[in-house]
């Protein structure tokens, strides 16, 4: 049997234990099964092996005597559970033993057949914490290093399917101010969100100095990467686009989360092909959180020039709470560059586009938003300062501008290559890094660690320090000052992946 290790994310509460049978009416929906099947307990009375069955979603591990007797006898929540696949060779047979781990207390249950084995295997993967990732994953290459991650494009060993993986040092993550945390919350909220226009956590894996993140692989790069390198685009790709970004808001807002970063290094396109063909997802949910929480671990934050007037302008001091409104507003702001080339809050250095956010003055007499009457009216909701008035994004999507195939808002654009030069210069312009704002900001950079994703992602440390974030692939003070600036996230989510195939 494998020797156990403490696991990053055990929190020894007293009194811990793996399964309650305290077990009140529970009314299993259909569709929040992921898997069912039987598993042998150990009778400690005998000695002897016998059939049980089980039922695991997202969040709980049922136990029942049988399939027939539908009394639910027990039940394990699921976060930050390790399970580890222990085959056991003897002379006569083959043993499958299946073991959960959590706060240093085990229960195994046993399997009788490979193949039993090998699907429970499988369909735990998505739920629990696993210990065997060198087993599983053969690395192809280090494509990426920070102060406590490394990124590797990998390979799993059976299905040949490749993944990015995130690798961070638990000893470093330790040693931040709200490492820990922010890095659990992250995996709490990918946990709990499958659609097909967010970014998949696949699976978590930890060893005794790491957690590796397995993540989808994404190489269609970000978008405006993708905008820049064509010849034409328009109003219906702005509709694909929007589409795409406010049916992952909605969700998320069914969900109660709030992602806080949306900015267009955070829109990557899954397929190298037309736009037409391709899923936009929604990644880098380092500043995500639920919105019911008592405290949010960051109250303000996100990236000036997107960030919602509610967020930038809230007091420092004060255990603030908003709602996914938020997030419409960035997708608004998003909106209005796709359309004109020019953020909403223009500025020649950080400050400036901090304070320009702050005013939340937004010029909606821009000439080229006036060319399409059914546009206007929706970016004007999405960018309302009082988030009582703003759009939810289900209610933008429900807007005319979404309606069909908006033929009517495509015919009106006939100066594709305008548009498409307009977006062209702002990607350019902004390739320039922003300066670090004033020490007497309460928004601050961070940067040199793994957490976030961008370095132009901020949040508002006043009062505990700062989590820092992915730091540009480089060394510390090489950087060209005219560079694209992308992170390792969206180094191996994007670049490497086609040269690996």
């Amino acid at each position: 049997m494998t020797q156990f290790i403490e696991s990053f994310f055990d929190d020894n509460s007293s009194g811990f234990k793996l399964w309650s049978k305290k077990v009140s009416d529970v009314k299993l929906n259909a569709e929040d099964i992921i898997f069912k099947g039987l598993m042998l307990k150990m009778n400690r009375k005998n000695n002897k092996l016998k059939e049980r069955y089980f039922i695991m979603t997202q969040k709980q591990m049922y136990y029942l005597k049988s399939e027939k007797n539908n009394k639910i006898r027990g039940v394990m929540e699921t976060s930050w559970v390790r399970v580890e696949f222990i085959t056991d060779e003897n002379e006569k047979d083959k043993k499958f033993c299946i073991r959960f781990i959590r706060n240093m207390k085990y229960c195994d249950f046993w399997v009788s057949d490979e193949k039993s084995f090998k699907e429970w295997k499988r369909q735990l993967s998505k739920v629990f914490i696993q210990s065997d990732f060198h087993l599983k994953f053969n690395a192809i290459k280090m494509i990426g290093k920070g102060s406590f991650a490394r990124v590797y494009l990998v390979e799993d060993k059976e299905t040949k399917l490749k993944y990015a993986v995130k690798a961070f040092s638990k000893e470093y993550l330790l040693s931040q101010s709200k490492g820990k945390e922010s890095l659990m919350n992250e995996v709490d909220i990918m946990m709990a969100i499958k659609n097909p226009y967010i970014m998949n956590l696949e699976e978590i894996h930890e060893s005794k100095n790491s957690v590796y993140l397995v993540l989808e692989l994404l190489e269609g790069g970000e978008l405006f990467n993708y905008i820049s390198s064509k010849n034409n685009i328009s109003v219906a790709d702005i509709h694909r686009v929007m589409k795409c970004l406010l049916e992952a808001l909605a969700y998320l807002a069914e969900k109660k989360i709030m992602h806080r970063d949306l900015k267009p290094e955070n829109m990557i396109l899954k397929d190298k092909e037309k736009l037409e063909n391709g899923t936009l997802k929604l990644v880098d949910f380092g500043l995500a959180t639920f919105c019911d929480v008592p405290e949010y671990l960051f109250k303000r934050c996100g990236t000036p020039g997107y960030v919602a007037p509610e967020i930038i302008n809230a007091p420092s001091n004060e255990n603030i709470h908003y709602d996914p409104k938020c997030d419409v507003f960035s997708a608004g702001v998003i909106f209005y560059i796709l359309i004109t080339g020019k953020s909403p809050f223009d500025g020649k250095s950080f400050q400036e586009i901090l304070n320009q956010n702050k005013a939340c003055k937004i010029d909606f007499k821009n000439p080229k938003l006036h060319k399409y009457h059914n546009l206007i009216s929706l970016l004007q909701k999405m960018l309302e300062v009082n988030p009582a008035n703003r759009f939810s994004a289900r209610e933008c999507l429900s807007h005319a501008f979404f309606k069909g195939t908006d033929s009517e808002s495509v015919e009106e654009l006939d100066d594709q290559e305008a548009l498409l030069t307009n977006l062209k210069e702002f990607n350019i312009k902004n390739k320039i890094p922003l300066a670090k704002p004033d020490d007497n900001s309460s928004f601050v950079v961070r940067d040199g660690g793994v957490i976030n994703g961008e370095v132009n992602t901020i949040a508002d440390t006043s009062s505990q320090g700062g989590i820092d974030s992915f730091k540009n692939v480089g060394e510390r003070g090489t950087r060209n000052p005219h560079a694209k600036r992308e992170s390792i996230y969206k180094y191996v989510l994007t670049k490497e992946a086609a040269n690996n195939k």
